[in-house]
């Protein structure tokens, strides 16, 4: 299947549903799914935003039952197995490869269908979060439009030379950005539109031309490199020099600075066609933006050199010499940051596969569940999996791991039951300890386990003691109450529990290699691995 542009289909699916996530996040969790990029990958993801979907193999004779929007695995002579949006559209089926949308009658699309779906519905318990506004790329946009705007302003909104000549130099930082993601592997919208054409006619593999070794100048340095600084530094030249009164000294100084690099431009012709034999639209695109620029800067430039002053000339070759300097301090830093992302993403892979989890967790200390087993016991009493936990109001570590609970039985109400275990020193406790403690406990009896979990967490996020007494009361002292923690602390103790948050699954307690919030990715598994199911278990004995 091809990874190319991967998340656009279920993207434009989830759209099309008006199901409105976090979509950075989910393309984390598909990515770092240890059977990315399989449909699966795509359903569990959808899963942990608590999207209801169904990923199926249906028959042929089916497809008339099939809403009017689905995600289906096609395959085409040219493309092989891609998975793609489809839409009817009366009698006919629109689908979309990365380079073009198709509309094809019914038949053809039953050509195409391998038969596999994947279809949501937006339920009450839909996650709906909105995606988290990235606060570098506005950061980025504003001074961009700061520049833009005071540039017009000083040169005066009728100066038309100078507001074209602007535009071109934010074309060209535009296109060198998009040049620098290619070789940075960051998919955009832009480089899906533009690039990754396999015609028999047209090949155009941008990401190819700009990261291959063939086309660097020195060790580290290439044509996306030389790009950015140029531009980058011109825009800096255009600037300073506009708001210094230079503008005709900067036009005729561009013209200069422009006609060294039409050899680089034919180089990289040169190379494309010749040499990786294959075409950069990102980089032809940049080509003939300084194709455009060369004859509108000989147009308007005086050629009366002599009217250059050093100063001008000082500022313009500063402007390059900066841009040239930060781009060797900040790139290491950019090169770093997606070289270890990705190796977290390949990381925590590694880490979400059931197998290795299995591993560790059988390899965790054992320990008989029928001393695990609670009074204060939360979730489905015939769900399969069986977590316990032995915690403390007053344990620090133990917020975290509420939480994850919490959520975890949010989700997997039916298939998760949880023990509650306070590890409850009498002896040891001051009175405020012993109220809070006995009243959560005499809550569940009198209450019900909801309201525990409410006041537990309620707990958990204020820490206040007397907050939480003025909502949930204090716990009267009692013999039954008192015996319920005494027993639990002594069971806990024979368990060698003394620690607080101990987790256990089923009868193993949860790997230290493992993060607790990495519990959620297992939970399917778990449910259907009779080897952590502690009824079966005991059936087997």
């Amino acid at each position: 299947m091809n990874n190319n542009n991967q998340f656009e289909f279920i993207i434009q699916y989830l759209k099309k549903e008006n199901i409105n996530i976090d979509f950075k996040e989910f393309k984390f969790q598909i990515e770092t799914h240890p059977d990315f990029p399989s449909l699966l990958s795509f359903s569990e993801a959808l899963d942990f935003f608590r999207i209801e979907n169904v990923a199926a193999k249906i028959s042929k004779k089916q497809l008339d039952q099939l809403p009017d929007n689905f995600v289906a695995l096609l395959q085409t002579k040219n493309k092989g197995q891609f998975l793609s949006f489809v839409e009817r559209q009366g009698d006919n089926f629109g689908y979309s490869t990365e380079k073009s949308k198709q509309t094809v009658s019914k038949a053809e699309f039953l050509d195409v269908w391998q038969e596999i779906i994947l279809i949501v519905e937006k339920t009450a318990e839909t996650k709906t979060n909105k995606p988290k506004t990235n606060i570098l790329l506005w950061l980025l946009v504003t001074l961009f439009s700061f520049l833009f705007i005071t540039s017009i302003e000083v040169i005066n909104l009728f100066n038309f030379k100078m507001v074209v000549v602007l535009i071109l130099i934010l074309l060209g930082v535009y296109l060198a950005i998009e040049a620098l993601k290619q070789e940075f592997g960051v998919k955009s919208s832009f480089s899906a539109a533009f690039c990754g054409s396999n015609n028999t006619s047209y090949q155009s593999n941008c990401e190819s031309v700009i990261t291959s070794k063939k086309a660097k100048l020195f060790s580290n340095f290439g044509l996306s490199d030389l790009g950015i600084i140029f531009f980058t530094g011109h825009l800096l030249a255009y600037y300073l020099m506009v708001i210094s009164n230079y503008t005709q000294n900067f036009i005729t100084l561009s013209f200069l600075v422009l006609l060294p690099a039409v050899p680089v431009t034919f180089y990289s012709l040169y190379f494309q066609r010749f040499i990786e034999k294959k075409w950069c639209t990102i980089c032809l695109m940049i080509i003939a933006v300084l194709y455009v620029e060369l004859p509108i800067f000989s147009f308007y430039s005086n050629y009366n050199f002599k009217e250059l002053s050093l100063f001008s000339i000082s500022i313009f070759l500063l402007a390059f010499i900066s841009s040239l300097l930060i781009w060797f301090v900040v790139k290491p830093f950019i090169t770093n940051y997606f070289k270890l992302k990705s190796s977290e993403i390949t990381s925590i892979r590694f880490k979400r596969s059931y197998k290795l989890f299995k591993l560790a967790l059988k390899d965790s200390r054992k320990i008989e569940y029928t001393s695990l087993k609670s009074v204060l016991c939360i979730g489905n009493p015939d769900a399969k999996i069986k977590i316990s936990i032995v915690t403390n109001p007053f344990c620090g570590y133990c917020t975290e791991a509420h939480k994850i609970l919490d959520a975890l039985l949010q989700r997997f109400s039916d298939q998760v039951q949880l023990n509650i275990r306070f590890n409850f020193n009498q002896e040891h406790a001051n009175n405020d300890s012993k109220l809070l403690h006995y009243r959560l406990v005499q809550i569940y009896f009198e209450k019900g386990a909801v309201m525990f979990m409410k006041a537990l967490s309620n707990w958990f996020e204020t820490k206040d003691l007397n907050r939480w007494f003025n909502v949930f009361g204090k716990g009267e002292i009692n013999i039954e109450t008192e015996q319920i923690l005494t027993n639990q602390t002594k069971q806990n103790q024979n368990n060698k529990l003394t620690f607080t948050p101990a987790l256990i699954v089923g009868e193993f307690l949860f790997p230290k290699m493992y993060d607790r919030s990495d519990l959620v990715n297992f939970i399917s598994e778990l449910a259907d691995d009779e080897d952590f199911l502690v009824d079966n278990y005991k059936n087997k004995i």
